[in-house]
């Protein structure tokens, strides 16, 4: 939008984790809006909605470091962590 913000609407917001949002994916699928986000907080949660207004967020995993980065391959969802790990 050129910088300019005035032209972004909130649908919906999702404020679902304890700490820092350390990033998000949007699922390639079509039949279902789903995201994946993580956190400081250790946690992985899915959110999905059919109409991008009302979202359902659910809990995937707790893990036991910091929650990096999550991006999806499909319908495989891969997750790192602050142990260097990949799940």
């Amino acid at each position: 939008m050129g910088g300019n913000s005035s032209g972004w609407e909130e649908v919906a917001k999702l404020d679902v984790h304890q700490d820092w949002v350390l990033d998000v994916a949007w699922s390639p699928s079509t039949t279902v809006n789903m995201i994946a986000s993580c956190s400081n907080d250790k946690t992985v949660i899915i959110n999905t909605s059919t109409d991008k207004k009302n979202w359902t967020s659910k809990l995937l995993h707790s893990f036991p470091d910091a929650v990096y980065g999550v991006t999806w391959d499909q319908n495989i969802l891969a997750v790192t962590t602050a142990n260097k790990k990949v799940y």
